[in-house]
């Protein structure tokens, strides 16, 4: 950080000065002249001794133009900011403080009060009848220009200098050397200054004018950085070859030491990564002239603008030549792949591209490095074709491989021979697979065999059997061939077992519905099959007995069977098969119906009478009732000898209530349930 020094007011001031000091002061030690002191305490506001501060003595007289002031002498105060001049001639002297803190500002005493900042303007001292005369200062913190110097392209400039050239009458103008970029002129009075910056002949003047301890910053500084010019320009050195390799002169430049960048170019496009002083040329610029782009540089100038070279004569393309021939690897017949190689070449990272031939003619789309043989190339020799390229290099011609023998057929095989699925039983489906063979795409035909003989027009995969192959054993047989491969025996299936009448199972049985009691009619469902399209037949049985004539799917329950159990036989019959049975489930044990009249008594503080009469083949009962609210019991008990009780409950629920009445049956009477609704009152 700038800290800006005190120097003289100006050349004219200090010869004033010197000629003061030889006509006008007497020495302090003349004969019969008064002689004393002057001492006192510089601070700073906060009272803290300031050191350092040149104290100068100005002796005064009005002259023609004015007041002239002579500097006499001076003294800097010590660590203890005290000052002292030692016998003087007591005159009326004018007394100027000035820090070199580069922070407080210079004043006259007296410090109070109006700051003085000159000699004409401030009081003179009058001595007392004391020999020493005290004259203390307080002096304030000055106004600053501070800021920070760089150049155009915001790069810091160290190492300049800084003048205030222009200052208000009081304030010494000087330079000094910036170490840093950055910069303060502090221990300012008000006015108007000019600081002047310089740096490797760059100026730049800055004109700012501050109040009473004012501190002016942020202050930015900018000197135009002086541009490198090409004098001489550099050229190209070196022969326009692939491989060789260019290097580039300097040239001569408007300021010595420069360093320099460089972009090398190909007819005029830059080179990827090619930015240093030297070039080898690749295939890539074949054809291409090269020219080198040159920018000089050099630490506080702006660089030079780019100066291209003048450009070489085209590049030129080396040839590229074959030294082993392609070649061909791989068996000979259809079906097989074929390799090529590409051979070798120099340079030996071409990019090639084939064509394959058969008996010299092209083979369409065939412009890979290998070949699958099909039947097409049946019986002729084959050749492939290897063109070269590469970038940079010049275009050659194709290079051939030897012809090979002639192709001849494939072989292939079954790898896995037919299978049939399915049961060999009159009146279904027999289905063959076609087996695997070795090779893909064969076209297959098929056909059927009854005891090894052929049947006549079955020639699909699948064969329905029917009562003319009841007994016979059955095979499925499968011929393939493809073209351009040898033929191959037919392949057969294993034999099924002889071919049998079927047999139909039960995959879901029976099942009765209906409520087992005296002249309800019962039904039964037919259950499911394991074959579709049966017919069925029905046996009603009581206790496990046929019940003669009961064959239908419905059957009204006769007095007859009371206290049995019916059940349901059912035969599933079809051609071709033998027939299937299946018998339902038993039914509960056969009863009367059961009829139950129910009378409902509503009292107060929410009671209830029921009052139950149950019958069952118009005869009275016995047995078991109960009355629910949903799934709680709220009262059971036994019938009396003519089927009847009263069941009285109490603490019903408030108003409308759904019970639920039963009867749970007794003997040949049926259970029988009713549901009834209730008010109950309070």
């Amino acid at each position: 950080m700038l800290t800006l020094p005190r120097r003289n007011m100006s050349v004219f001031a200090a010869v004033l000065a010197m000629l003061f000091a030889m006509l006008a002061m007497p020495p302090a030690q003349a004969e019969g002249e008064l002689t004393g002191s002057i001492w006192g305490e510089v601070t700073d506001a906060q009272g803290d001794h300031l050191t350092n501060v040149t104290v100068v003595l100005y002796r005064c007289e009005e002259g023609i133009f004015g007041t002239d002031c002579v500097q006499l002498n001076t003294q800097t105060t010590d660590i203890n900011g005290e000052y002292r001049f030692e016998n003087i001639a007591q005159e009326p002297y004018r007394i100027r403080f000035v820090p070199d803190d580069n922070e407080h500002e210079p004043r006259f005493w007296p410090v109070t009060g109006t700051p003085m900042y000159q000699a004409a303007d401030a009081a003179e001292i009058s001595w007392g009848e004391e020999p020493t005369f005290e004259a203390h200062a307080q002096l304030s913190v000055g106004a600053s220009i501070a800021g920070s110097v760089s150049d155009s392209d915001n790069v810091p400039v160290e190492d300049a200098s800084v003048s205030l050239i222009s200052a208000p009458a009081g304030i010494e103008i000087g330079e000094r050397q910036l170490p840093e970029s950055d910069f303060k002129v502090g221990g300012l009075i008000p006015g108007a200054y000019t600081l002047r910056f310089e740096h490797n002949g760059r100026t730049k003047e800055l004109t700012r004018t501050v109040t009473a301890g004012q501190a002016v910053s942020g202050i930015t500084v900018v000197l135009d950085r002086i541009r490198i010019e090409n004098i001489d320009p550099p050229a190209v050195i070196g022969n326009a070859y692939v491989g060789q390799t260019l290097s580039v002169s300097d040239g001569s430049w408007s300021q010595p030491s420069v360093t320099f960048s460089y972009r090398w170019l190909a007819d005029g496009i830059v080179i990827p990564g090619a930015t240093g002083a030297t070039f080898q040329i690749t295939p890539a610029q074949g054809g291409k002239e090269i020219a080198v782009e040159v920018t000089a540089r050099k630490s506080g100038y702006s660089n030079s603008e780019p100066v291209l070279t003048a450009s070489t004569n085209a590049v030129e393309l080396p040839e590229i030549s074959n030294i082993t021939e392609p070649a061909i690897s791989g068996s000979l017949v259809v079906g097989q792949t074929l390799t090529a190689s590409k051979g070798t070449w120099n340079p030996s990272d071409v990019t090639v591209t084939y064509q394959w031939f058969a008996d010299g003619a092209p083979i369409l789309d065939a412009t890979q490095s290998t070949l699958v043989l099909t039947a097409s190339h049946v019986g002729k020799p084959i050749q492939v074709e290897v063109t070269p390229s590469k970038s940079g290099y010049q275009e050659m011609g194709s290079v051939s491989s030897a012809p090979t023998a002639v192709v001849g057929k494939g072989t292939f095989a079954n790898t896995a021979r037919p299978v049939i699925s399915g049961n060999p039983y009159i009146g279904s489906t027999l289905t063959g697979s076609t087996g695997t063979w070795s090779t893909p795409g064969v076209t297959l035909y098929h056909g059927w065999l009854a005891d090894g003989e052929p049947i006549v027009g079955e020639t699909g995969t699948t064969l329905a059997l029917t009562s003319a192959l009841a007994g016979k054993k059955i095979s499925f047989i499968v011929r393939a061939e493809k073209a351009g491969y040898n033929d191959v025996e037919p392949v057969t299936s294993l034999e099924t077992g002889p071919v049998t009448s079927g047999v139909i199972s039960s995959t879901s049985a029976p099942v009765v519905s209906g409520f087992p009691a005296v002249a309800a009619v019962l039904s039964v469902s037919a259950g499911s099959w394991s074959e579709s399209g049966v017919l069925v037949s029905y046996q009603w049985l009581a206790n496990g007995v046929p019940i003669a004539g009961a064959t239908g799917s419905t059957y009204k329950v006769p007095t007859a069977v009371v206290g049995k159990s019916l059940s349901v036989r059912v035969t599933a019959a079809k051609a071709g098969f033998d027939p299937g049975q299946a018998t339902s489930a038993a039914t509960a044990s056969i009863g009367y119906a059961s009829a139950m009249s129910v009378k409902m008594k509503a009292k107060k503080k929410r009671k209830v009478d029921f009052t139950l009469a149950v019958s069952s083949n118009r005869k009275a009962v016995r047995g078991r009732v109960a009355v629910y609210r949903g799934s709680t019991l709220v009262k059971a008990a036994n019938l009396n000898s003519k089927g009847k009780v009263t069941l009285k409950t109490t603490k019903q629920p408030k108003g409308s209530v759904v019970y639920t009445v039963k009867y749970f049956g007794y003997g040949t009477a049926k259970p029988v349930t009713k549901l009834v609704r209730v008010t109950t009152k309070k």
